[in-house]
């Protein structure tokens, strides 16, 4: 079973132009999400990657 990622990436390769989430005036495609989703990723690699050096043995962490 594909996860939510693989289906998103996948949506947007096919319907990129077409809205993918509707609230109120605002609205996103399948394509604005799919990028977003992918920066919400790289944001979080870097965080989980400071958290690791802020509780590495160098800051008090074991």
């Amino acid at each position: 079973m594909p996860n939510l990622a693989t289906l998103l990436v996948n949506s947007a390769a096919v319907h990129g132009a077409h809205v993918a989430v509707r609230h109120d005036d605002t609205t996103l495609t399948y394509e604005q999400l799919d990028e977003a989703s992918a920066r919400l990723t790289t944001m979080r690699s870097r965080h989980r990657h400071r958290l690791e050096i802020f509780n590495g043995a160098g800051y008090g962490g074991s």
